[in-house]
């Protein structure tokens, strides 16, 4: 394995566990302060608190995807190294190189390995998604419930005005 790909890699891992302890440490600092909130209305906490288990969710899967891709790097790399340069110096235009049992279990493993990591990209991905999507429909119902106290209350300010104009107190 070239440098480069150790350095990328443990960088690449590194910062994933870095994103995925500082998300989960907001996540528990916003926990805290559900606690004490005492003015927060109960839709507004019970979203934070389906948001705090997404998050906390998708920082679980970042820091699965770190361990995966480590454990790519440090147990994977060297003998698929060496199987890729079996098949290349084996291959001929015509004939496809003879995998011995050992070669075909570790070309096993490695594709379940990559699809491992495909599929919790996915999951992160989709995590990701769902509470994009469930932050736009909460911020839709606020702004709906602002917009619809707002009439209300000039509503209420015309009847008072119309009132006084027509001598009323």
């Amino acid at each position: 394995m070239h440098w480069t790909q150790v350095i990328f890699g443990t960088l690449l891992v590194v910062v994933l566990l870095a994103l995925a302890g500082y998300y989960a440490w907001r996540q528990v600092m916003t926990i805290r302060g559900l606690r004490v909130a005492e003015e927060m209305g109960l839709e507004e906490r019970h979203y934070l608190q389906r948001q705090v288990r997404r998050r906390l969710f998708g920082s679980l899967l970042m820091v699965l995807l770190a361990i995966m891709l480590g454990g790519m790097m440090l147990f994977l790399e060297g003998p698929a190294q060496e199987f890729t340069e079996f098949i290349s110096e084996a291959r001929t235009p015509d004939l496809e190189p003879v995998l011995t049992p050992d070669q075909r279990r570790f070309r096993a493993t490695y594709t379940l390995w990559i699809i491992g990591l495909l599929l919790i990209l996915l999951a992160i991905l989709a995590t990701a998604g769902v509470d994009f999507l469930a932050t736009r429909r909460f911020g839709r119902r606020q702004l709906r419930r602002i917009q619809s106290d707002r009439r209300a209350m000039i509503e209420r300010q015309v009847a008072r005005l119309r009132q006084r104009r027509n001598g009323h107190p």
